[in-house]
C-alpha cells in the first residue's frame, strides 16, 4: 500500500474520479508501481486527515515537465493541455505555475522531473494512446 496526500483544492476531483493521476517528486523508498494499492488522502499528518478513496495503480512512469512540453516515459505528449486538465488543472500554464510554486523550479533552466502515478482507466488510455 502506498499513501498519497493531496491539497484540499483537489479533494473533490479525486473523490469523484475526475482526477485519476498524480505527479510526484522522487521518493527514497520509491513510488507506486502497477498493481499497488493506493490510499488517497487530504490532511495527512493532521487531526483533519481524511481518506478520499482506495484505488489500484494501473500505470506508473517517469515524467518531465518542461516549459513547452511534457515527456512521459521518454515520449513527448502531443497535447500538454490535455494532460494538465487530467491532473486537475485548468490548463498547462496553471499546471506549470503550481509546480513552480511548490518546488521553486525555474522552468526555463531546469525541468521538473518526477513520477506519474495513475489509477484511472481514462487517464491511462490518454497516456498510452497519445504519447508519440
Amino acid at each position: 500500500m502506498v499513501a498519497y496526500n493531496f491539497a484540499a483544492q483537489f479533494a473533490e476531483e479525486v473523490r469523484s474520479g475526475r482526477k485519476s493521476m498524480t505527479i510526484r517528486t522522487a521518493r527514497k523508498n520509491g513510488h507506486a508501481v502497477f498493481g499497488d494499492e493506493l490510499q488517497l488522502y487530504i490532511g495527512m499528518r493532521t487531526k483533519n486527515c481524511q481518506l478520499l478513496k482506495r484505488v489500484t495503480c494501473i500505470f506508473a512512469a517517469s515524467i518531465v515537465i518542461e516549459q513547452k512540453r511534457i515527456i512521459v516515459d521518454g515520449r513527448v505528449m502531443p497535447d500538454p493541455e490535455e494532460l494538465a486538465r487530467a491532473d486537475g488543472f485548468t490548463d498547462f500554464e496553471q499546471m506549470k505555475a503550481w509546480f513552480t510554486k511548490l518546488y521553486g523550479l525555474p522552468y526555463s533552466h531546469q525541468p521538473f522531473e518526477g513520477e506519474l502515478i495513475c489509477w484511472g482507466q481514462g487517464t491511462a488510455a490518454l497516456l498510452q494512446e497519445e504519447a508519440i
